[in-house]
């Protein structure tokens, strides 16, 4: 019954199953019956009407024969084939296309022989206005009354028609708006539109780059807040995929805004870390190297960032995926610790050509250069191996953590590799603090004093659960 009710439905909006781009042969026996100044027979005029008249305005004398169909269904005074001519325009409509005004001037003139139902639409959400579907990207980034899929629902904007030329315009629309800036109910209504389901199924699926510049383009030289971070950041990759990982799909957009994005994939590699330190009672080393590095991460020197965690450290991130603070394990990669304490864990950085390896406690600062070192260690592995990322003989250069060493790494970064944070402007989070209250060393955020816990964790981040001492 459901099936033959939505079977019911979509035939009383015109929306036959067999709507297809028509044959050569449909377009040469529709162009015949069009030379003897008549309609093809109804259903192929219909198909025509709804799915055809794009091919046969490219013939030779194209133009010519699609004004003489139009006027045909003028003539036959059909509202069957006026509203499929509407259903048509849906599915191709566009600004500055001759076809598509030739459409919407006769759907204009003709608007009365349309079904009410579709009368109200048109009136509702200005389905013929020549800037084609920005009224409903209006309503869907604005309306309150109504969400995204019903305003959607009511346009009549479904089915084959949910993805149509209109509908496309729709979402170049609001792609524009948004590029110029966020507020949390336009981006919610707009991620809730395109992902109506919430799942891998996304409208549009092959506009990488608009997605990209429409959810990234605000924030070029500006942070966007945790909210609009975590919900810009975890669409794109959950739906595009990490463009860490895979490169060739994000080509499509623009470096910039692919730096972007790279930018909060690597602060979150360094809040992870510091998410699974902090399970340890002993988060000073890794507080300290963390501030070392986050300048660099804020002036966009560092481009890739991936952690590999210890055996302990694994199971607080498992601990972390089943409470949905973190989206999956394909996040790290895993250490086979070896004689490594289990609770050490270890990040990968890329500068430039040159790749680093940075230690949570115990172990050294390693430098590769990939263009030249053959034991440069690869990004993105599930499994490393202690015992080879440890090997100094393999690096182009390391340094231990001995007093000082800030000092010596800033200036082989420097003068070896050609990026500079001068130590003065490295101010972190923790040194801000200091002006009104302190940062927990988890979040950042400010609190009292008296609100952190010995280790230095405000009371919403001490629950991780995994203590070792």
């Amino acid at each position: 019954m459901r099936k033959a009710e939505k079977k019911l439905e979509a035939l009383s909006d015109g929306l036959d199953a067999f709507v297809v781009e028509p044959t050569p042969e449909l377009l040469q026996a529709t162009v015949d019956r069009l030379k003897e100044n008549d309609l093809p027979d109804r259903r192929v005029a219909k198909q025509m009407a709804m799915g055809g008249l794009p091919e046969l305005f490219e013939l030779n004398n194209g133009q010519h024969w699609v004004k003489r169909f139009i006027e045909l269904v003028h003539d036959a005074s059909s509202s069957v084939l006026t509203r499929c001519l509407l259903i048509g325009y849906l599915r191709t409509a566009t600004e500055n296309d001759s076809l598509s005004t030739l459409l919407r001037n006769y759907l204009k003139k003709n608007e009365n022989r349309l079904p009410r139902q579709w009368q109200l639409r048109i009136a509702r959400h200005d389905l013929l206005g020549t800037k084609v579907g920005a009224h409903v990207a209006r309503q869907i980034i604005d309306a309150t009354d109504q969400s995204p899929r019903e305003i959607m629902l009511d346009a009549g904007l479904r089915g084959i028609l949910e993805t149509s030329a209109f509908s496309e315009n729709i979402f170049f629309e609001i792609c524009q708006q948004l590029s110029f800036g966020h507020t949390d109910e336009s981006l919610a209504r707009f991620l809730e539109w395109v992902r109506p389901n919430g799942d891998k199924h996304v409208l549009f699926s092959k506009s990488l780059n608009r997605y990209a510049v429409a959810l990234l383009t605000p924030y070029l030289d500006t942070t966007p807040d945790d909210a609009h971070k975590l919900a810009i950041q975890g669409f794109l990759v959950d739906v595009f995929n990490d463009p860490r990982i895979h490169r060739a799909a994000w080509r499509v957009v623009p470096e910039t805004l692919r730096n972007v994005l790279n930018r909060w994939l690597t602060e979150q590699s360094f809040e992870l870390l510091m998410q699974i330190v902090n399970s340890s009672n002993d988060t000073t080393q890794w507080q300290e190297r963390q501030q070392f590095w986050m300048p660099y991460i804020a002036a966009g020197h560092i481009s890739e960032a991936w952690v590999v965690l210890g055996s302990k450290g694994a199971a607080v991130a498992r601990q972390l995926v089943r409470r949905g603070e973190l989206k999956s394990a394909a996040v790290y990669g895993l250490l086979q610790s070896g004689d490594v304490n289990s609770l050490h864990s270890m990040i990968l950085l890329r500068i430039g050509d040159w790749v680093i390896s940075e230690w949570t406690h115990l172990g050294k600062l390693r430098f590769y250069n990939q263009l030249t070192n053959k034991k440069t260690p690869k990004f993105y592995q599930d499994i490393y191996h202690a015992s080879v990322i440890r090997v100094d003989s393999a690096t182009d250069e390391f340094f231990t953590h001995h007093v000082g060493w800030q000092s010596q790494v800033r200036q082989y970064l420097t003068r070896k590799i050609g990026v500079d944070v001068s130590a003065p402007t490295a101010v972190t989070k923790l040194a801000k603090a200091r002006k009104g209250g302190e940062a927990c060393v988890s979040c950042g955020k400010l609190w009292p004093a008296i609100m952190l816990d010995v280790r230095g964790k405000c009371r919403r981040c001490n629950d991780i659960g995994f203590k070792t001492r």
